[in-house]
């Protein structure tokens, strides 16, 4: 499942579960010629991080190679990180790997648009929702 989990990875890497979160500042911040104030509350989004060519070679391709390797820390942050690292984050992944383990192994599927466009208001979403076609694999 190893494969499974770099694909999981990936795609939580383009479309993060969680948008960012807020985080205090707790040292006056200078930056481009603007002062964050000790204080202040400032929003992170992961999209900052996970779209970043510093951290991810060419971030706006699907690659789940790049998670053969460990990535740099706190630069992939689908859960968040370090001591706000979400409590549901084991789980979720072994939901994930059981949920697409049972739907390749049982069904068969298809897109029904397969060249829908993805808006983007503020997140990325499918224009149409991404109906698919499903249905179980015969014996």
């Amino acid at each position: 499942m190893k494969y499974t989990w770099q694909v999981a990875r990936e795609s939580m890497r383009i479309f993060p579960p969680i948008f960012g979160s807020f985080r205090k500042a707790i040292d006056d911040i200078e930056y481009d010629g603007y002062t964050i104030p000790r204080g202040w509350k400032v929003l992170w989004t992961t999209y900052g991080t996970h779209y970043d060519e510093e951290y991810f070679q060419d971030p706006l391709s699907f690659n789940p190679g790049r998670f053969e390797e460990s990535v740099q820390p706190y630069a992939f942050l689908p859960f968040g990180g370090g001591p706000r690292l979400c409590a549901g984050y084991q789980l979720a992944k072994l939901n994930i790997l059981v949920f697409v383990h049972y739907v390749v192994t049982r069904y068969n599927w298809s897109l029904v648009t397969p060249e829908e466009p993805i808006t983007i208001d503020p997140l990325p979403f499918p224009s149409l929702g991404m109906p698919i076609k499903i249905y179980p694999k015969l014996a």
